[in-house]
């Protein structure tokens, strides 16, 4: 895995220019790990290491960013090049660059393999360089715990999460299989760094970003809940956190009614919280369950969030919902929204 990919990696560093007007200020971003993707110089990195970290570009201007990747030929010689962003992943922390003045003798890309693959107990190596070009190319080995975690401030769905913390710098490090194909992204480290995350690679939407264009996720006009409710071995038994749960989002509904819902939502619990789109208001109700979108199925909020990532608003789906009410299911035309 080391020596086929080993010159595919590379360190990503940022730099912002702001205009204040009568002077302008720079400041350095983030820094981390890249991987080449395509032939042509293009290379997946961390989203947050190549966008503004600070507050200031909360009230400034920003004039524009610069990029500058480091390769090394694996003896710690390397070459400086520049880049330049051609897209963002935002809901994902993944972002795509494009190299500028670099040849494709100095350079590997590497082979993308399936994320839908990977199973708790695979074992999977993350390569890149922490601490910068310093130790650039180091390689270890982890375990996957976890294939469907959510986390960090933007609430990521369905990360990896490994039995082992990594190193600073290795954010948008690629995460390879035993095949030698990248399965995930490496994000960040645990609060008790104790783990590590990484995104799987089939939410990176390579070819949207190739072609220049930000990642969005799109809505089906709804707020849906996120994870599943606990599975039940009878009818009888509820879990009490469920049903307060159910309280707060239905004050109005009898205890018969939320218990029903928690019968009818397991193992296929997208649970309606919120209706956002005006025109959904009298066919869907706060309490419905998201059965399927487009014939999908969706079995909790993070199903529907992976399948809407990457299509545009505007986008025309079909969404069977499932009446708590009157347990009938319908089936509604409806348009995605941001």
């Amino acid at each position: 895995i080391y020596l086929r990919n080993n010159r595919a990696v590379c360190t990503v560093t940022s730099t912002y220019t702001y205009d204040l007007g009568i002077m302008t200020i720079s400041e350095s971003g983030g820094s981390g790990t890249g991987f080449f993707v395509r032939d042509d110089g293009r290379l997946l990195a961390a989203s947050h290491c190549v966008t503004p970290q600070s507050t200031m570009n909360n009230f400034l201007v920003m004039k524009e960013a610069s990029y500058k990747i480091y390769l090394t030929n694996g003896s710690g010689r390397g070459r400086i090049y520049k880049a330049k962003l051609l897209g963002l992943n935002r809901p994902t922390d993944m972002a795509m660059l494009q190299a500028e003045g670099i040849k494709r003798s100095e350079y590997d890309i590497v082979e993308i393999g399936d994320s839908d693959t990977v199973h708790p107990g695979q074992v999977v190596y993350p390569l890149g360089g922490p601490n910068g070009p310093f130790f650039y190319g180091s390689i270890w080995s982890t375990t996957v715990q976890f294939v469907s975690r959510q986390i960090g401030p933007r609430q990521m769905n369905g990360v990896f999460q490994l039995d082992r913390a990594s190193y600073g710098g290795i954010s948008g490090g690629p995460l390879f299989n035993s095949y030698g194909k990248v399965v995930g992204m490496m994000l960040m480290n645990s609060i008790d760094s104790m783990s590590s995350f990484a995104q799987p690679i089939n939410d990176a939407k390579v070819d949207i970003l190739a072609n220049g264009e930000d990642v969005v996720l799109s809505s089906i006009g709804c707020d849906i809940r996120p994870k599943d409710f606990l599975r039940y071995s009878s009818r009888e038994k509820f879990d009490d956190e469920d049903l307060v749960f159910l309280h707060r989002i239905l004050p109005d509904a009898s205890e018969e009614r939320r218990k029903k819902i928690c019968m009818l939502s397991a193992g296929r619990a997208a649970i309606v919280l919120k209706i956002n789109n005006p025109d959904l208001r009298g066919k869907i109700a706060v309490g419905d369950i998201i059965l399927s979108v487009d014939g999908v199925q969706m079995k909790n909020g993070m199903d529907i969030d992976n399948y809407l990532l990457g299509k545009k608003p505007g986008t025309k789906a079909v969404v069977e919902v499932l009446d708590t009410n009157t347990e009938k299911v319908n089936k509604l035309d409806i348009v995605l929204t941001f």
